[in-house]
């Protein structure tokens, strides 16, 4: 894997710095909370076991943290984000491999 395929590394500082980065904070009215865990994320998607042709539909996905792992595992995600400016990002992120939507 080239160096600049490799994800960013997962950790709650370069979190908060992306969400201050694009002005953005936990919304406390939405009960938000940021994936920044590796451990964490890691055993989400070994319970996920995303795969080619395993469609995931993900509720409040925030950053896109996980989504990204559950595209790179093949499966097909649907992201539901209430949160307007996340939904935006997210859609913007990854036009041609998920399908972001906004509720509310």
């Amino acid at each position: 894997m080239s160096e600049s395929s490799k994800a960013p590394r997962l950790d709650p500082l370069a979190v908060r710095r992306q969400l201050r980065g694009e002005g953005l904070r936990a919304r406390h009215s939405l009960s938000q909370n940021f994936l920044a865990d590796p451990d964490v994320l890691q055993a989400i998607l070994d319970l996920a076991a995303p795969e080619p042709g395993r469609r995931i539909l993900e509720v409040g996905p925030g950053l896109g943290i996980l989504t990204g792992g559950l595209l790179d595992g093949g499966a097909t995600v649907t992201a539901v984000e209430l949160d307007r400016r996340l939904a935006d990002r997210l859609a913007g992120l990854r036009p041609r491999r998920s399908n972001a939507g906004r509720s509310g």
